[in-house]
């Protein structure tokens, strides 16, 4: 299976993990950590290659400090809405 792990924090490293076998190809991407991961071209790929994308970013809590600030999930399912 092509699986997309957006977000290489602890959850997405976890699920990195989890998933790193023969059967399966893992597609990484992260816009916090300079690598070779956190390019536009590599997003471009997991988003095009990947069965299924893992949405692993960060939620903090909303500046009224009433529920979670999902804006950043948001942003990702509008990026690969648009790109595919």
């Amino acid at each position: 299976m092509n699986i997309g792990i957006v977000g290489m924090g602890t959850v997405g490293k976890a699920l990195w993990s989890y998933y790193n076998s023969d059967n399966n190809n893992l597609f990484e991407y992260d816009n916090k950590k300079a690598s070779a991961y956190s390019t536009a071209e590599h997003l471009n790929r997991l988003n095009k290659c990947a069965d299924i994308v893992f949405i692993c970013v960060s939620t903090p809590e909303s500046a009224r400090g009433k529920g979670l600030d999902c804006s950043q999930v948001d942003a990702v399912i509008s990026t690969l809405a648009t790109d595919k």
